[in-house]
């Protein structure tokens, strides 16, 4: 990670991590962490409002994100499937997202011709 969300936690729009599972279910329990703090879901399944594919969010402030490296934890904690099914379908993580987003220095938006950089 090249930022320092700290220094810039003034011009931070948000910050969240990604996570795009493979097979999790809504019966699924899973524990994330980042730089070994536990971090709670923005965008838990609910049942019947399912969709594939299954990108859980999660909200991060600028204080938990190190400038350099950082380390994700993520564990099974349950699954609401038979023995048998959790060996032929495991959860893979398909993906692993750090968004993002600044505010623009001038509130608006930027200028024709103008790019902001952060």
């Amino acid at each position: 990670m090249a930022d320092d969300l700290t220094s810039a936690a003034d011009r931070l729009e948000n910050c969240r991590l990604w996570l795009h599972l493979i097979d999790f279910d809504v019966g699924d329990r899973i524990e994330v962490t980042l730089n070994g703090v536990e971090l709670s879901c923005a965008n838990p399944l609910i049942p019947g409002q399912m969709e594939k594919p299954v990108w859980l969010r999660y909200e991060l402030g600028p204080e938990l994100v190190n400038q350099g490296a950082n380390k994700v934890g993520i564990r099974l904690l349950s699954r609401d499937l038979p023995l048998q099914v959790q060996e032929e379908a495991p959860i893979d993580v398909a993906d692993v997202e750090l968004e993002i987003r600044y505010l623009f220095p001038d509130g608006k938006g930027s200028e024709p011709g103008y790019r902001p950089r952060t």
